[in-house]
This record gives structure tokens, C-alpha cells and sequence, in this order.
């Protein structure tokens, strides 16, 4: 019985995939405006540094023909990994979150902190050579890829002793 060729994925490794991916998505950081510290009732812009967008790893692996049956000879894959980045979820100083990067702070916090959790989503699509012919493989979801960045953020209450 011989696989589909619609189901043979040559080469695919999900974990490697998502190594390789991983290695491509640079470290962020958040940038405040105010950059520090807030007031309350005004608002404040938060945005993630460098801007999140779609990077690409190229996996190149060799595995074995078993097509013909000889296990000495060996087919060259090419897996193309794109890791495609999600909506941005924000948690604020003052426990709220949102998927906005415009908060108003509502209440006066010391040393609060600021988080961001970025999502990838990591899709493959490879190619492979028998030596005659380019085959292309479908895409395929590898899996995902979690991102995060804090910073510590106070607010001022202005004229507290009002109200």
C-alpha cells in the first residue's frame, strides 16, 4: 500500500519548524507615550518595538526515497516556515486587558507593569526534487508560537485630595 502523495509530507517536523521559526522572531519591547508615568484619566498608547510582522525560516532536510526502494538514495526538501503573527492582547497596571494598545488609566499605581502576549500562528509548505521533477507540498499549520513583553508603568493621581 503506498501513501497519497496529498498525504506524504517529507521531512516535516513540527518542533524543528517551530525552532526554526523561533529563531526569526526578534525579542519585543514596549514602548509608553507618556513614556512614564501616566495620569489618570488621560490616555496613554502603548506599542510593541520592533512591529510584530510576518517572518520566515527555509528548513532544507534530505530523507530517504523509499518510492522505488532503495534506501541509499535520498530526496532534498525544502520546507518554507512562516510564522504569521496574531492579535496583540494588552494587560494593564490596573488588572484590566484589552485588545486595544490605547488605555485610561482610572486609578493612581506605583511600579504597575505592562504586559503584551503576542501569538504567532506557523503554517509549512515545502518542495521536493526527485531528481526530474519539482513537487510542491501543501501547507500545512505546524503549531504556535506564544510572545511576551512587560515593562513597568506608574500613574499619577493628580490633585488627589479632589472628590
Amino acid at each position: 500500500m503506498q501513501t497519497a502523495l496529498a498525504a506524504c509530507l517529507p521531512g516535516f517536523s513540527p518542533s524543528s519548524f517551530l525552532a526554526a521559526a523561533e529563531g526569526q522572531i526578534p525579542a519585543e519591547k514596549i514602548a509608553m507615550d507618556p513614556a512614564s508615568p501616566g495620569v489618570v484619566g488621560v490616555s496613554v498608547n502603548a506599542e510593541l518595538s520592533p512591529v510584530p510582522t510576518t517572518e520566515y525560516a527555509e528548513v532544507d532536510v534530505a530523507v530517504p526515497d523509499v518510492g522505488d526502494g532503495d534506501p541509499g538514495e535520498l530526496l532534498h526538501v525544502l520546507w518554507a516556515v512562516e510564522a504569521t503573527p496574531e492579535v496583540v492582547s494588552w494587560t494593564w497596571p490596573d488588572g484590566t486587558a484589552s485588545a486595544s494598545s490605547t488605555w485610561t488609566p482610572q486609578t493612581y499605581v506605583e511600579a504597575g507593569s505592562v504586559h503584551a502576549s503576542l501569538m504567532y500562528d506557523v503554517t509549512a509548505a515545502g518542495f521536493w526534487s526527485d531528481g526530474v521533477t519539482v513537487h510542491a507540498l501543501p501547507s500545512v499549520s505546524v503549531g504556535t508560537i506564544p510572545v511576551g513583553a512587560q515593562l513597568t508603568y506608574s500613574v499619577e493621581q493628580i490633585q488627589a485630595g479632589l472628590g
